[in-house]
């Protein structure tokens, strides 16, 4: 106990929150992608709520009578441009995507925040909304990692069609325990609980978790905790056989573009 006191009052002036991002800065965007042809890749500028400048990538379907839309948010490190592969895979499902470099990510301006996220990923989905001209209800949410954070909370202020979460935490809580082995309170270290759990069960509407059954980064058993929370009847969760954390895009391919891609079919 002395020890633990002892480490409380040792952290009580500082905050792990930034623990979370990992961003990579840069004055351009290359785009690199062998999959998706160039005329099909937009880059834009827009605001957040407060009027932080942000940059985004507007990908259009390569087959134009297909309009569904995906908003997707990406994970805690690097940028639109370390984070093509993901996006490839999304595209070879023939949907619109739009993706956002959170403030302080790429070329967006700021510093990464937990409000700061939610308040991006909100002006994201608007963006998206004003530019297809479909309602959010129309639209599906795809986040890995932190990204998934993104999706299920933005989702409480506008209700997409679905929510697809890819290798999500759980909680703050979770990820302390699982990376550190330290079995103290996320509040003594956290200023935001990063509660993935709470927002899970608020979620109205269907929920696919996909998670690496070989993730070594955040516990394949968040998944499992996400899903039980859930209160929505129409979910699911897919443990990818040799899944790993962030690629299990590349590491069943087929798997999923068929697992992920009937979701869409079925609920866009």
């Amino acid at each position: 106990m002395i020890a633990l006191n002892l480490l409380g009052s040792l952290l009580g002036c500082m905050t792990l929150d930034p623990f979370f991002f990992n961003p990579t800065e840069t004055s351009q965007y290359g785009f690199p992608s062998d999959v998706i042809p160039p005329d099909a890749l937009e880059e834009v500028a827009f605001e957040s709520g407060d009027g932080t400048q942000l940059y985004g990538l507007w990908i259009a379907s390569e087959r134009p009578a297909r309009d569904p839309v995906v908003v997707y948010f990406h994970g805690n490190s690097g940028n639109l441009d370390t984070n093509m592969s993901q996006v490839e895979a999304l595209y070879g499902l023939d949907v619109n995507i739009f993706t956002v470099d959170y403030r302080g990510y790429g070329r967006s301006e700021g510093s990464p925040s937990h409000d700061g996220l939610i308040q991006d990923g909100i002006a994201a989905v608007d963006y998206a909304t004003e530019r297809s001209g479909k309602d959010s209800s129309e639209l599906g949410y795809v986040g890995l990692s932190l990204g998934g954070f993104v999706g299920l909370h933005v989702a409480s202020e506008r209700p997409p069609a679905t929510v697809v979460t890819h290798d999500l935490f759980a909680s703050a809580q979770d990820m302390l325990g699982d990376n550190t082995g330290l079995d103290v309170p996320a509040g003594w270290l956290f200023d935001s609980g990063f509660d993935n759990l709470e927002a899970a069960a608020a979620l109205e509407v269907p929920y696919f978790i996909t998670h690496g059954a070989e993730d070594d980064y955040i516990n394949p058993e968040c998944a499992y905790r996400l899903y039980d929370a859930a209160t929505v009847e129409d979910k699911d969760l897919w443990m990818v056989p040799q899944g790993t954390h962030g690629w299990t895009h590349t590491d069943q391919p087929e798997l999923y573009q068929a697992k992920v891609g009937a979701w869409l079919d079925d609920h866009l």
